[in-house]
């Protein structure tokens, strides 16, 4: 993401990010993360920013 220093995420707990790109073969993506509560930071690649938000839903869950 554009928001990394030297490649380290800058997303804070609770906060969200998301950055559109076209890959090379021309479909567009969304790399999106955030930071749980825990600190831990769920990142992806994913076609949507709601299939992101869905995939970090299931990922709050298994955080307890």
């Amino acid at each position: 993401m554009q928001s990394d220093i030297s490649g380290v995420s800058t997303c804070r707990i609770g906060e969200e990010k998301h950055e559109t790109f076209k890959a090379f073969n021309g479909k567009k993506y969304v790399q999106y993360e955030r930071r749980h509560e825990n600190g831990k930071l769920f990142t992806g690649v994913f076609k949507s920013v709601e299939i992101a938000r869905q995939k970090y839903t299931e990922f709050s869950k298994k955080q307890g």
